[in-house]
């Protein structure tokens, strides 16, 4: 969102605006670099944190395990516990000379509820394995952030330099005015 507020919301505008400011580099087949570009050194670190973010998401998506997949299971698995609970509760709850039938039918939803228990359990486990494995692959190793001073080259030297690009521009001037006199 804090991207598309500075893009705009003219698609081809916004379009031109990121490649103007983002920058992407890959670093071998495990990693890449995001850089930000900006007049203000911590609105820079601001956008390719953003960027990141934006990035990581996308990643965890792409893959299928989110956090909410693994609590939804979770939530799942606790469902399924009271159920094969209360079917072991109903279970035990036939007197002794209940009908075969009977406890028949309750061990078979007992049965029932305890295999959609074990299946839950085990989508439980591997969502958590993915999400890990999404987290590793998807993760920012260190975030961006302005440098923590100027970055902008010797005054000294700048000056020098410009004194010396002005004596020579001096001298060019004179030298053509002095050939431009003598004829």
């Amino acid at each position: 969102e804090e991207l598309t507020n500075k893009a705009g919301a003219d698609e081809p505008k916004r379009v031109a605006w990121l490649r103007d400011h983002l920058y992407y580099d890959q670093r071998g087949l495990e990693m890449a670099a995001l850089r930000a570009v900006a007049s203000d050194p911590q609105e820079a670190a601001d956008l390719a944190n953003a960027w990141a973010g934006v990035s990581q998401s996308l990643l965890r998506e792409a893959y299928g395990t989110t956090e909410e997949d693994v609590t939804a299971y979770e939530l799942k698995v606790d469902e399924a516990m009271v159920t094969v609970y209360e079917a072991q509760q109903a279970l035990d709850a036939l007197p002794g000379d209940a009908a075969d039938s009977t406890r028949h039918k309750h061990q078979h939803e007992l049965g029932k509820a305890q295999q959609l228990r074990d299946s839950l359990q085990e989508r439980w486990a591997t969502s958590k394995i993915r999400l890990a494995d999404t987290n590793e692959i998807a993760k920012i190793f260190s975030p961006a952030s302005p440098p923590a001073e100027s970055i902008n080259p010797p005054a000294k030297l700048v000056m020098g330099l410009f004194g010396v690009a002005g004596l020579l521009l001096g001298l060019a001037v004179a030298l053509l005015r002095g050939l431009a006199l003598r004829k």
